[in-house]
């Protein structure tokens, strides 16, 4: 997650000294995440089958809007996870285009296509017992996703106002697991991998600062 925090830094630094005549907006808020995902593992140690995530955290981003509308967006959100039985933590960084509707001082109403990258690590202790071994199931997962976002800002002030957003798309990514068995002083682990797809939608709100 880390460098996906790094490169959403890089990223929207250098673009806002890039397009300095267009109108720049600045977001902070949280966020809620729900998804449905289907892992096909690549032998069936693990079984197959679809599984349901939520979780919620924080989200920053930093919005591009042009005289005519068009609009870019950079957005990162970290969020806490729960997979399951598993938690964790993730980190989404996405990029957009699109167009502000509106295209008033005081209300934007942005549609934008999304495109970006997800990582996530998740445990799940004592998740089963096989031959007298307490097992522990560590998942890594990372992938790319696509979809659409809809995004309405309410200036209060001149350059403070509310946002409200909502975000759905489709992710396709690898997932690793590693199995970790003990028992007493006897210990040992396995991995498994698969495909990871699935659905998801996340609603964010919170402040905006335009300038």
């Amino acid at each position: 997650m880390k460098k996906i925090i790094l490169v959403s830094v890089l990223l929207a630094g250098s673009v806002a000294a890039v397009f300095a005549e267009w109108t720049k907006v600045v977001c902070a808020g949280g966020d809620g995440v729900f998804s449905r995902n289907r892992i096909e593992w690549e032998d069936d140690f693990a079984g197959t089958g679809w599984e349901n995530a939520a979780g919620g955290g924080i989200n920053g981003q930093l919005r591009l809007v042009k005289k005519d509308g068009l609009s870019f967006m950079f957005d990162f959100s970290g969020d806490f996870l729960r997979w399951e039985d598993a938690k964790g933590l993730g980190g989404t960084f996405l990029f957009g285009v699109g167009k502000d509707f509106m295209k008033a001082e005081n209300n934007r109403l942005i549609l934008s296509g999304v495109a970006g990258l997800n990582e996530s690590s998740l445990t799940e202790s004592n998740a089963f017992t096989s031959n007298g071994y307490d097992v522990d199931i560590d998942s890594d997962l990372r992938g790319f996703i696509i979809g659409a976002d809809l995004f309405f800002c309410r200036n209060l002030t001149e350059n403070f106002g509310l946002f409200a957003q909502c975000t759905a798309g489709f992710g396709i990514g690898g997932i690793k697991q590693e199995y970790n068995f003990e028992k007493d002083d006897d210990d040992f682990s396995r991995s498994e991998h698969g495909l990871c797809t699935g659905f998801f939608v996340t609603p964010k709100i919170g402040v905006c600062w335009n300038f």
